[in-house]
């Protein structure tokens, strides 16, 4: 089993777009979707869905920090994705897992932040697409790993989201601030953190 980090796609409803980690097998998926948010509500037993892994840096912010919780704003434009047999996947992917909710669990956990809801997801991968060749991201990546911080802010209490600024702050100063495209995603996050 791989842990990745990558974008979950879904449509039952209204489509969602949301940064989620994932362990894969080559027929399985699981993952862990904290509620309330879209993408939990969108998800039930039978429910499809795309995983889609990128080294769009910026593809994953979108996903992960925009439109939380707000099914009027999507996080990804349709424009922004390609549909097959009805599955929905970012045109920025590098591979897409074609995927089924076969089980489903609904669990509370406590973490370092505290208490939290979690719906338990696992699915067959009913097939897999390499779209481009590509070094995914993953949580090694120290942004990546503030913005799947960042992305639990808006289903957090007060408590809770005073210790995940402090732990995305700390991340943020970890980075190497070498380029101008990595400055400009550290004021982005910094300036979604604010907004909490």
């Amino acid at each position: 089993m791989v842990y990745h980090e990558g974008i979950l796609v879904s449509s039952n409803e209204v489509i969602n777009s949301a940064a989620i980690g994932a362990e894969i097998t080559r027929s399985r998926i699981r993952c862990n979707i904290y509620k309330p948010s879209d993408t939990a509500r969108n998800l039930e037993i039978g429910s499809e869905f795309t995983y889609s892994l990128t080294d769009d840096i910026c593809l994953f912010f979108r996903s992960a920090l925009t439109g939380r919780n707000k099914p009027d704003q999507a996080e990804l434009t349709e424009e922004e994705l390609h549909s097959q047999k009805g599955f929905f996947y970012p045109k920025r992917a590098a591979s897409v897992y074609f995927c089924r909710v076969e089980d489903l669990t609904v669990k509370e956990i406590r973490d370092e932040y505290g208490e939290a809801e979690i719906k338990k997801i696992e699915g067959n991968i009913l097939w897999k697409e390499e779209m481009r060749e590509a070094e995914p991201l993953d949580r090694d990546d120290a942004l990546i790993d503030a913005m799947v911080h960042a992305s639990r802010l808006s289903i957090a209490d007060e408590k809770q989201r005073e210790g995940l600024r402090e732990k995305i702050k700390t991340i943020l100063r970890s980075t190497g601030d070498e380029c101008d495209d990595e400055r400009d995603m550290i004021n982005k996050i910094n300036e979604y953190i604010e907004k909490w």
